[in-house]
């Protein structure tokens, strides 16, 4: 199975004049981040379970990101099932919520017979907003997106999409006290499907 990561330019250097590169398909040698602190003190890769699909994700958010939990669902011959729970990764911190400023958990979750395929953040040193998801309908390539607006304004502007037709199968998560950053790796949609 050839399986694409998906590679957001984060810690690009600022030049008058330029703007920031965007993403950048690469082969699964290549680590694709959202979000730059080195330093975390629980790491997790987080993918469906059992053939199960990602359709969406939980998301615990105050002026930073802490953690996602994954929704999931099972394909059939006919489309998507029923959807559940699947792994989740959360930080130290109360979802970064400062004194006076609460924190809160949303759940943004693709439209029926929809896959997740990317995700626009703001990130800085810490991942400090989900803005979207993007959706891509199950086995084939119409894209839809789906408004989050979890966390604070600090950071810039990341936008880590797969190729057409690609599906998001796995995130890699590092939290300390908030979300330090996180991967998606893509794969074919097709190498997802169940009998």
């Amino acid at each position: 199975m050839k399986t694409r990561i998906l590679v957001a330019a984060l810690a690009a250097l600022t030049v008058p004049g330029l703007a920031a590169p965007g993403p950048v398909a690469a082969q699964a040698d290549r680590l694709a981040r959202v979000g730059e602190h080195q330093l975390g003190s629980k790491s997790a890769t987080l993918a469906c379970p059992g053939g199960s699909v990602l359709v969406g994700l939980q998301i615990r958010a105050g002026t930073y990101v802490d953690g996602f939990q994954l929704r999931c669902a099972e394909p059939s011959r006919s489309g998507l099932g029923r959807h559940f729970e699947g792994p989740r990764l959360f930080g130290l911190n109360l979802a970064g919520g400062l004194p006076g400023i609460s924190s809160r958990t949303a759940t943004a979750v693709c439209p029926r017979n929809h896959v997740l395929a990317g995700i626009k953040a703001r990130a800085g040193d810490w991942v400090d907003r989900i803005m979207s998801i993007r959706c891509i309908e199950y086995r084939r390539t119409s894209v839809t997106y789906r408004d989050v607006g979890m966390g604070g304004t600090g950071g810039r502007v990341h936008r880590a999409y797969c190729q057409p037709g690609d599906a998001v199968t796995e995130m890699r998560v590092q939290t300390g006290g908030w979300m330090n950053y996180f991967t998606l790796t893509c794969s074919p949609q097709a190498t997802q499907d169940r009998e």
